[in-house]
Formats: C-alpha cells, structure tokens, sequence
C-alpha cells in the first residue's frame, strides 16, 4: 500500500479531496503494533503500508484506520481499497491523462503501471515527494471522472472490479457494514461447513519490486478420501515470465516522458528483479502438516479468519518455475453410506489476476461418483477427476460419491 485518498462526502457531494503519500504518514507513528508471522525478520516496526496483510479486509480496515488516526488524520468511517486493475479501467473509460511537467507524456490503461512505477522509483534520489507525480496524476483522472458522461459503463466497470475483488469496502457504522457483506464487497473469509474444504493461497511481497505481474501462479489442489476422511495435497507453482525483450516496451512507454535510458534500480522494481513473497495457505481450521517440500514450513491457527494458515518463503527469478508442495490431513469426516457430498470452497486473493486452480479427485477403489460440479470435468483412465478454472473470483467445486 503506497498511497491514501482522503475524501469527505456530503450529501451526495464530493466537498474534500486529498491525496496523501503514506510514508508520511507512517513517520509519525509511534506504535504500530503487533507484527503479523509473515513479516517478523523483515520489518522491526508495524507501518499503515503494511497494515493489508489479513485476506479479512475488515480486520485490515480496522488497523489502517486506526493508524492513520494515530498520524493525525480526522475519524474516518469508511474505508475503499482499490489496486492498479482499477485504475487502469478507469482509464479505459476516461481515456489518456496528460501528466503535469510532461508536454508529450499521456498516461493510459496500457501504459499506466510502467510509466507511474518507473517515475515515482526514478525520482527517489532526487526528491523526498517521490509520490507527488501519482498525486498529480490522480487529481487529474479525478477531474477527468467528474466530468464523464458514462456514468453507466464507470458504474459497470465498478462492479466488475468489486465482484473480481479489486475493490474492497469496509464501514465502522454496522448497517452500512451489513450491505457490504451481503452484496460481498467486504472481501470477507467465506465460511463454510465443518464437512465442506476450503483453501486460499495469498502472497506477501517483501522483496521491495514489483514484480507481480510477471509472476504465473498455478494451485494443484488434490483430494483422496480414506474411510471418509479427507486427506490434501497442495502445490504452489510459479513462473517469473519475465524476459529482457519487457524493457523494450518499457522504454517505448517511457520516451514521451524524456527517458532515453532505463535506469538500472528501477529495472530490477518493475520486472528484472526476483520475486519474493511470504506465502500464506489457509485451510480448514485444525488442519494439520503431514510433509511438505520444503524446511520451516509454520502453521498458525488464525483466530480473524477461523482458518488453519501454512506460511512458508517463495523466491522465483526472472525465467526460472518454483513449487511448494504440502500435504495436509482435514479434520472434514464424510459420511459416505448411502451417499455423502464433498466440497470444496476456493477463493482468491484480493487484487490477484490469472492464478489457475488445478483440482484433483482420487478416488479409492469401489467409490461411485453420482454427481459433479462444475459439468466441465475431465476423467482420466484410472478414474480420476479433474477441474480446472482461472480464479477471477471465488469458486466451488462439489461432488457427490457413496462407497
């Protein structure tokens, strides 16, 4: 999290407006509070930039709020998080925004990510308002908005985002709270059965770039069922699609803003750099570790989400696939006799994009297989099920088999 609005609304109105670097804001904390496990022996001290780090967007919400009070900032009732996916849309509608200082530089949906990291990142050395360029940028794709007459394709565009978990809301005032979840624009933990599967992979960059985008994640989720119960296998993998041929675009990006040279530290933040993350698996609550592929895999028992959460370190390099695998008992019992239902809830992270989700059935001899959902499974020789989607939103994958 590197930048805040801070907004008033009043009757309908926009009345107050302010963009606010959070580095600034963090300077005047004092006590950030407890540091999450994923980030002990990173950081010595909590900061409002590090505060998004629970998929319950409330729990996160709570925290900022209470930080950004702490620096100074009036009560704050409401709280709206929105990523780059956002803005890019939004740009789409509006069209180009000219950026102040820069005659011939346009910023666009294709060009927004490379041309706004690489100019806050280049300016670092030079001046302590390294944000001030995104604050300009964001006044004016505000005035743009304002003055839109397509207040039914921003509105489309909006829900879309919201239903892909782009946008996330919070309310401290209960009745506002209770619309939010129950049009699920709280980026709430699903809470399923004591009999139903569940699983959420997120990452914690803590590498310092952003290197995201280039990160392919694929979660090969497998099922085999024992005397009803249930035993998974997960394996994260990922690809860092990074290639050199990325800084020639970059550049073309770039030369309306008078860069005719990349330079080097800004390289490895946009793309050329390895991607770090703390990973976090959550589970069903009281799952517990049978092996994994690697050391020092933790397991936490997470009182915000009431889910069982594996943390483990990821590092891809440009051009290189990594996995982690782990295979964990359920605490699901099935009653299979005459039938019993099987399900399994898949969510994705918050401002994630095109994580694929593999999910596998093995089946023991003997067991019969009446229904599945979704239709559009795949079964192999050996009688085995599977599925696969790309997680643009939450997902469930059910079965209903007897032995």
């Amino acid at each position: 999290m590197g930048s805040l609005i801070i907004a008033e609304i009043d009757k309908g109105f926009l009345s107050f407006f302010k963009t606010e670097n959070v580095y600034d804001l963090d300077w005047k904390l004092e006590d950030g509070g407890e540091i999450p496990p994923e980030f002990v022996g990173f950081i010595d001290k909590m900061f409002i930039r590090d505060s998004n780090y629970t998929p319950k967007f409330s729990v996160s919400a709570e925290r900022i709020t209470d930080l950004v009070e702490q620096a100074g900032i009036p009560a704050i009732d409401t709280v709206v998080a929105v990523d780059h996916e956002v803005l890019k849309d939004l740009l789409s509608q509006t069209g180009a925004v000219q950026l102040d200082g820069y005659p011939n530089g346009y910023v666009t949906a294709e060009n927004y990510g490379v041309v706004i990291i690489y100019l806050i990142e280049s300016q670092k050395e030079f001046t302590t308002d390294d944000k001030g360029i995104l604050r300009g940028f964001v006044e004016d794709l505000k005035t743009q908005l304002l003055a839109s007459k397509d207040v039914s394709g921003i509105g489309t565009l909006i829900t879309a985002n919201a239903t892909q978990k782009h946008i996330q809301l919070f309310s401290r005032d209960e009745d506002i709270q209770r619309i939010f979840e129950q049009f699920s624009l709280d980026g709430g933990i699903k809470d399923v059965a004591d009999t139903e599967d569940y699983l959420l992979v997120t990452n914690s960059s803590v590498g310092g770039n952003k290197t995201d985008p280039y990160i392919r994640e694929r979660l090969i989720h497998n099922t085999t069922f024992s005397n009803g119960k249930v035993i998974d296998k997960l394996t994260v993998r990922k690809h860092h699609a990074f290639r050199n041929s990325e800084e020639i675009k970059w550049l073309q990006f770039l030369r309306p803003f008078g860069v005719t040279e990349l330079h080097d530290p800004s390289r490895y933040i946009l793309g050329r750099g390895d991607n770090v993350s703390q990973v976090k698996a959550y589970v069903p609550f009281g799952s517990e570790l049978i092996s994994s592929s690697i050391d020092g895999v933790q397991t936490f028992n997470d009182a915000d989400t009431l889910k069982t959460y594996f943390l483990f370190p990821m590092t891809v390099s440009p051009g290189e696939t990594v996995e982690v695998e782990l295979e964990y008992k359920t605490p699901i019992k099935l009653d299979l006799k005459p039938v019993g239902a099987y399900s399994l809830t898949a969510q994705k992270q918050a401002g994630s994009d095109d994580v694929i989700l593999e999910k596998h059935f093995e089946f023991e001899d003997g067991m019969q297989i009446h229904k599945f959902y979704p239709v559009n499974y795949e079964v192999d020789r050996d009688g085995n099920y599977s599925y696969e989607t790309v997680l643009s939103s939450d997902n469930r994958v059910a079965t209903v088999i007897s032995e």
